[in-house]
């Protein structure tokens, strides 16, 4: 029996296929050398801020204020400030030429996220505590009033400002503030040094981690500034007195989407006799 070669079959085929992959080879190798990466873009048309080191009049407050540990800035008894929810913006600072500064949210590391959450689940007037993430507020920098004013926003009665301020000579302290985010008044300030290990550093970019990751020290600041914060909300709870006037309440009405007829439906139906 013969065999013959089918005329539609292409006799080059392979030669075809491996031509075409080695084309697109070529193509990507020569994008990936030359092109732009997306690293590279995205620096390319980020806006570079300057940022500077946090100091006691970007919390509203001076440097007397801040001593070590925490301290009661208005101790005075309440009416009506809980039950409340307490919002946590971890910031820097940035300084926008030589006369203007504010302050920029900070990203805080998940497992930060996790104790600050779980912080006051034992005193029951703190309905939660809610980590500030930038919503609302301008990346490029805003003042402390304005955090304050997106606290109130989501509802947080209090609110907790905090951040590293780098005082020199490779010695920094973690210092905070507590507000009431509704009055805008400071409550309270914090001030909890960073203790770094006595190793020596042959670049001060070698004592820092990588971005997102806390040093030894800064989690041990960082435990201690909670420990603080968390006493002084347990304070203020107990100098609160409950409101003796009816407050309006919280819940809203079922309302429909549409319109609908209030009126009363009846339908009537005829009814059947059996029988003569």
């Amino acid at each position: 029996m013969k065999c013959r070669r089918l005329n539609n079959f292409p006799r080059y085929l392979p030669l075809k296929i491996i031509g075409g992959w080695l084309v697109a080879f070529i193509v990507l190798a020569a994008a990936s050398s030359g092109g732009c990466t997306s690293h590279a873009c995205m620096d390319e048309f980020s806006v570079e801020l300057d940022t500077v080191s946090l100091g006691p009049e970007d919390l509203g407050a001076t440097s007397e204020q801040f001593a070590i540990g925490g301290r009661h800035i208005d101790a005075s008894p309440s009416t009506g400030r809980f039950p409340a929810g307490l919002a946590v913006a971890k910031v820097v600072s940035r300084a926008d030429g030589a006369a203007t500064r504010n302050l920029r949210i900070s990203e805080m590391p998940t497992d930060q996220v996790a104790y600050w959450n779980g912080l006051l689940d034992s005193l029951p007037p703190v309905r939660e505590v809610a980590v500030l993430k930038g919503q609302g507020l301008d990346p490029r920098g805003t003042a402390w009033s304005e955090i304050l004013r997106e606290a109130a926003r989501i509802d947080c009665r209090l609110c907790l400002i905090y951040g590293r301020w780098e005082r020199g000579e490779g010695d920094a302290d973690l210092i905070g503030v507590l507000c009431d985010a509704r009055e805008s008044r400071t409550l309270s300030a914090f001030r909890v040094p960073i203790v770094f290990d006595d190793v020596r550093y042959d670049d001060e970019q070698d004592r820092r981690p990588p971005e997102g990751v806390l040093s030894p020290a800064e989690y041990d600041a960082e435990a201690e500034l909670r420990g603080l914060v968390r006493d002084a909300v347990w304070d203020l709870a107990k100098r609160d007195e409950p409101t003796t006037t009816t407050q309006p309440s919280p819940w809203q009405t079922d309302d429909w989407l549409s319109p609908r007829d209030d009126r009363l439906i009846i339908e009537v139906q005829p009814t059947f006799q059996r029988g003569p």
